[in-house]
């Protein structure tokens, strides 16, 4: 299954062991970065990774998460932006999945 920052507050369903990508759009030399904000019982993230042009300096780019459901249930899907020195947060993006069997 694939997420997009238009598919935030939705609710979507997927598989035990489906893959769930997330793309998010992240200017990492601000300091402000996507993270996650899972419960690693339920949703393990796999994969994060970033993907952008080196040039311009200073361009943005997309972040990308990989996560795999790991039992039947309801579970929220959470990334934040912010610094990592800081916990003041600039943006949040909220799925709630129903993973099924």
């Amino acid at each position: 299954m694939y997420l997009a920052k238009a598919d935030a507050g939705r609710r979507r369903t997927v598989r035990v062991g489906e893959p769930v990508v997330c793309e998010l759009p992240e200017t990492p030399t601000t300091g402000y970065r996507w993270q996650a904000q899972t419960d690693p019982a339920l949703l393990r993230a796999i994969g994060d990774r970033y993907e952008g042009p080196t040039e311009p300096r200073g361009a943005g780019g997309m972040r990308i998460f990989t996560f795999e459901p790991l039992q039947p249930g309801p579970v929220l899907l959470r990334l934040v932006k912010k610094r990592s020195w800081s916990f003041q947060v600039t943006d949040t993006f909220d799925v709630q999945l129903d993973v099924a069997d």
